[in-house]
């Protein structure tokens, strides 16, 4: 019997949200999204640097 091979899918690329940013650079969501919305508002509450650690562990 042939033993298969998973494969699995490509990582992607992580930024930071520290990151600094350049002025003129940003994504065409970036000026569009509603500060107080409340889905914004918990992303800004999650540690993502140290999520992705121990998600790439």
């Amino acid at each position: 019997m042939r033993k298969t091979t998973k494969r699995r899918a490509p990582r992607s690329e992580y930024t930071s949200p520290n990151q600094l940013s350049l002025k003129g650079f940003e994504t065409p969501f970036y000026n569009h999204l509603d500060p107080s919305n409340r889905w914004v508002v918990l992303s800004k509450q999650i540690s993502w640097d140290d999520l992705v650690t121990m998600y790439n562990k």
